[in-house]
């Protein structure tokens, strides 16, 4: 069955793009952390008319927050927040890591969401070295 999802357009450049929020899990947006409680986590006020956005300029503003919500943790002015969002193995590319010559680059959210460091001295590692194996 192949459901077709309405056109909308992104409030933010305005580019048209598919979403389906009335459906349960059924649009693109849901493999992602959820940006209202990102926001709520880090106290920072969520500007939401209830438009979507598109997937595009959707990442982008989770990365941004994600990287915010990174850099209090390493400055220890929050807990860390991001193990709530694992959803069973799977990672998101360009949010849990990204590709450099062939590698996978793990990024701070992606060793967030483990919840300790693994001690292998990784390039994002956020944890202290206090809380390091």
């Amino acid at each position: 069955m192949n459901i077709s999802m309405p056109k909308i357009v992104c409030k933010q450049c305005n580019q048209e793009h598919q979403c389906n929020p009335a459906e349960n899990d059924s649009c693109w947006c849901f493999k992602y952390p959820s940006l209202q409680l990102l926001h709520e986590l880090i106290e920072e006020p969520f500007q939401s008319d209830k438009k979507c956005l598109c997937e595009t300029c959707f990442v982008s503003t989770i990365k941004k927050v994600i990287d915010k919500h990174a850099t209090l943790f390493k400055a220890g002015k929050i807990p860390n927040y991001a193990p709530q969002f694992v959803k069973g193995n799977s990672l998101i590319d360009d949010i849990d890591f990204y590709k450099e010559n062939g590698n996978w680059v793990f990024t701070s959210w992606s060793h967030m969401k483990r919840g300790h460091c693994c001690g292998n001295g990784c390039r994002h590692c956020p944890y202290p070295k206090e809380h390091k194996k």
